[in-house]
Formats: C-alpha cells, sequence, structure tokens
C-alpha cells in the first residue's frame, strides 16, 4: 500500500512538469524541488535538469541546502539513502550523461552520491567542475566540498570554498555554519563564533532552530554552558528538536544540574535511541548520581561509541574491576589517549597504574567539556584549539 502511494505521489509530481518547466503554476518556488526530486526519482534526468535550470533563472541560486544537499527524496523513493541505491544510481547517471547536455548537474549528481558511498576525492573531483561556471547561479554547487574537505582535515580548503560560496550566496546558512566549523578547526574560534551569529541573523524562519542550536553545540564545546542553554532554549521555542535535549542535558550535566541534566537526556534518548552522544551523557549523568548499573548500560550500549569508555572505565574500577578498567582505556582510540597523557604527563596506557589510569578518564572527560563527538576533526583540532580558549562560565 505505501508503494502504491508513493508511485502515485511521483506521478503527480511528475505530471506537473510535462508540459515544460516553464509552465509550472504560482507555487513553483515552494514546489519545484519536491518535482526535481521526484523527476529523478523516475529517471527523468534531463527534465529534472531542466526544471533546475528553469529555478536558478526564475529565483537565483538556492539560499538554503534543502533542495540540493540531497537531491533524491526518500518521502518518494524507498531506498534512496541505502548504499545499494547509490551505487546503482551511479550507472545510471554515468549512462545519462553519456547522451549529452546538463554535464553540470549530472556531476553533481555524481558527487552527492559519491560523497554518500565513501569516496570523497572522487566527489570533490566532480564538484569541482562548478569552479568554470558563473559563481552567483553556480557556486553552491560545492557546498558538499566544505565539509568533505573537512572530513579529510583539509580545513584551510573547507574555509576557502565556504568563502567562495558565500560570497555570492550570504544567507546559504548550512555552508557558512560548515564554514565556521571548519575555522574553528583552524584555530580561528573568533571568526567562526561571528559565522554562527552571522548565520542566526541570515536564516530563513524555517531553518533558524537548526542554525540556533548548531550554534549551541559550538558554545557547548567551547565551554560556555550558560550561553549554550540560552541557544537550546531559544531554539526550542522557535520549534527545534533535533539534538537539542541531549546537547542542553549535557550543558546542564557540566554546570553540576543532574536533575534537569537526566531529564532532557532521558528525553533525548527516547526522542532518538540511536543518539550517540545523548547515549554518553546520559550514562554519565547515572555515574553522577550514583547509578552503576544504570550507567554501566548506557556507556557500554552499541551506540554509545568510544566515549563511554571513559564513564565505563570509572564505574568498573569503582567497582573493583581493574582489569576491566585498563580493557576500557586500552579500547580508547591511541590519538585521545596520546593526546590525554601528554597534557596530564601520563605513561602509555599500558604502563599505567590503576591510579593512572583512573586520572587520565577523570581529566579526560574534564578538559574535553562539552564535547563527546568522536569525528576526528573534531577530536584533533577543534578540542585542540578549544582547550586554549578559557571558558567564561563553565566548570571545565
Amino acid at each position: 500500500m505505501e508503494s502504491s502511494r508513493r508511485r502515485a505521489a511521483l506521478d503527480r509530481l511528475v505530471a506537473a512538469v510535462e508540459g515544460g518547466a516553464e509552465k509550472i503554476d504560482a507555487g513553483f518556488p515552494d514546489q519545484w524541488p519536491r518535482i526535481f526530486s521526484a523527476l529523478l526519482c523516475a529517471r527523468r534526468y534531463a527534465k529534472a535538469f531542466e526544471l533546475a535550470e528553469a529555478a536558478l533563472r526564475r529565483t537565483g541560486a538556492p539560499k538554503a541546502p534543502e533542495a540540493f544537499l540531497w537531491p533524491w527524496s526518500f518521502k518518494i523513493h524507498r531506498g534512496v539513502a541505502e548504499k545499494g541505491f547509490c551505487r546503482e544510481e551511479l550507472v545510471r547517471i554515468d549512462g545519462a550523461a553519456a547522451d549529452g547536455g546538463f554535464p553540470h548537474w549530472f556531476a553533481y549528481c555524481r558527487g552527492v552520491l559519491l560523497d554518500y558511498l565513501g569516496e570523497k576525492t572522487e566527489a570533490l573531483d566532480a564538484f569541482r567542475g562548478a569552479r568554470k561556471l558563473p559563481g552567483a547561479l553556480y557556486g553552491w554547487m560545492e557546498q558538499h566540498s566544505v565539509r568533505i574537505h573537512s572530513d579529510l582535515e583539509q580545513f584551510p580548503q573547507a574555509v576557502a570554498v565556504g568563502q567562495t560560496i558565500l560570497e555570492h550566496a550570504p544567507g546559504h546558512w548550512w555552508v557558512r555554519c560548515r564554514t565556521a566549523e571548519a575555522q574553528l578547526a583552524c584555530g580561528l574560534i573568533d571568526q567562526a563564533l561571528a559565522q554562527f551569529s552571522r548565520a542566526e541573523e541570515l536564516s530563513s524562519v524555517r531553518a533558524k532552530p537548526e542554525v540556533v542550536t548548531w550554534h549551541g553545540e559550538v558554545l557547548l564545546w567551547k565551554g560556555d554552558y550558560l550561553r549554550a542553554i540560552e541557544k537550546f532554549d531559544r531554539a526550542e521555542i522557535l520549534g527545534g528538536r533535533t539534538f537539542l535535549n541531549g546537547w542542553r542535558g549535557a550543558a546542564y550535566l557540566k554546570l553540576g544540574d543532574l536533575g534537569r541534566a537526566f531529564a532532557d537526556l532521558t528525553a533525548a534518548v527516547e526522542l532518538d535511541p540511536k543518539d550517540r552522544e545523548a547515549r554518553v551523557w546520559r550514562g554519565e549523568a547515572h555515574r553522577l548520581l550514583g547509578r552503576p548499573a544504570q550507567a554501566l548500560r548506557d556507556s557500554t550500549h552499541a551506540d554509545a561509541g568510544w566515549w563511554g569508555l571513559f564513564n565505563s572505565g570509572l564505574i568498573r574500577k569503582s567497582g573493583g574491576d581493574e582489569a576491566g578498567q585498563a580493557d576500557d582505556v586500552a579500547a580508547i582510540p591511541p590519538h585521545v589517549t596520546g593526546f590525554l597523557c601528554g597534557i596530564l604527563d601520563l605513561p602509555a596506557p599500558r604502563k599505567m597504574t590503576a591510579a593512572q589510569r583512573e586520572r587520565l578518564l577523570v581529566e579526560g572527560l574534564r578538559l574535553a567539556r562539552g564535547i563527546r563527538r568522536s569525528e576526528n576533526y573534531v577530536v584533533k583540532h577543534i578540542w585542540r584549539h578549544l582547550l586554549k580558549e578559557r571558558a567564561p562560565d563553565a566548570k571545565i
């Protein structure tokens, strides 16, 4: 039944442009991204790209990422987020591109698919073709490159691409926030925070809750917990939900308000059981509230990731399981333990005493401030730069 409904919706959207992209009714500015996506899902590539060109001529470059960050809508085609679909679609795209016409659009779609499949360098090559086109209309086509460069730890390149896009599309909040994160990874903290403030000013009503929440996350990383909570509260008033409870709960935990922290973190886990950060933070809240069994359950959950090992190691030690604590410390990524050992003047984990391992775990959580993200660009770069900054309102 669901499949037939999806097919019927796709057929209706495709029919909307059968008479030519220029004949779309007055609802065009709001409706064309869905129609564009439906045409792609129907493999009507030439018609989709004809529509996209008409949209650019009529409305200019997109001011927000929603239409193109992922052109194939899962609301129309169930399998679009699956890797099998992506590989099959790459073959179809390449075959259709051989017929000629719209090379920049085919390249963009290839880049999106390659990015999703983890083929980052190849994706960058696809997106670079947009540099040969007029930036005012097509510069946004490199938007994925900002994040991909960061994924590859090429932060100056990420900043350069982001700033070029923003020259033509200053209201493109997603690119502005991604550029700000790359600036953080370069140690340009004041510039990054200014970018987030600017993104808030320029974002649409629809996008503002996400932008404000994103800004709050960075303040959480920085250890500015009171201001972070202000951002999360504002985002909630604006209608935001995604990640908001987890990050606000983290800020409350760092400020010592464990009651509010636990309430927010539990709400976050119930909203999204796969929210890794909320799971880790709730494990920490359980531990601080004297609930070792619950703390261990959250900290060792499959979705907790390696940050949970800091809590589980402390819980095992308190229960007399020094061997378990040693195993947890050994499982923390070496670039993290190596970084902390350098700061704390500790020996390598395999040479540590139980007391030294406990110090590594306690101080690691303290020095991490509000960071429980595991991506390399956050842990290996942003964290190091933020540690050089003093948090004004924080108990780090």
